[in-house]
């Protein structure tokens, strides 16, 4: 008994690491929940017995417009993964980037993770970014940044994700926050 609530304190604590609501989020708790819906529905595709062997994917959806990053073994499956993901449930716009290669070796993942920590450190860090929304996801050594931010805002995420070690591209998918 003592092993099952050490399992569940920490899969609590994982499981916090991946919300990203704050209080400057301009969704309601609606489509918030409707986006985490979305991802899940989105993961549990990618688990199925269809797919676990020829896609690797995350996303993330705001508002229902879904980023999908990783790999296919094929163009035949991003494709026909795509078209899946566009029929789940309150899924707008599918911005589709996956990549036709082999799926990424532990390491690879492991690395991604690392870098997406050393992202989202530093733009925690940045007291110019308070009051923005932003989310970090990494694949392949490439960081996408999506979220609620200014014009100014985007500029100062883009340069800090930049000049981080290990970071070879970095793509973003902003809306214009409402803090002006």
């Amino acid at each position: 008994m003592n092993w099952v609530c050490r399992l569940l304190l920490i899969f609590i604590l994982v499981l916090q690491g991946c919300s990203s609501f704050s209080t400057q989020d301009p969704r309601d708790l609606e489509q918030h929940w409707q986006d985490q819906k979305v991802e899940m529905d989105i993961a549990g595709l990618a688990n199925s017995r269809q797919f676990t062997r020829s896609i690797s994917a995350n996303s993330i959806s705001l508002n229902g417009k879904v980023l999908l990053i990783g790999q296919a073994t094929s163009a035949a499956a991003k494709t026909q993964f795509g078209q899946q993901v566009k029929h789940i449930d309150n899924v707008k716009d599918l911005y589709n980037q996956l990549e036709v290669r082999p799926l990424l070796s532990v390491g690879d993942i492991s690395y991604d993770a690392w870098l997406t920590t050393k992202v989202k450190s530093q733009l925690i860090a940045s007291k110019q970014l308070t009051g923005a929304v932003i989310q970090v996801i990494s694949e392949g050594g490439q960081v996408y940044l999506l979220g609620y931010v200014t014009p100014r805002q985007k500029e100062i995420a883009i340069n800090i994700a930049r000049n981080i070690n290990g970071v070879k591209k970095v793509v973003t998918l902003f809306e214009p926050s409402q803090n002006r």
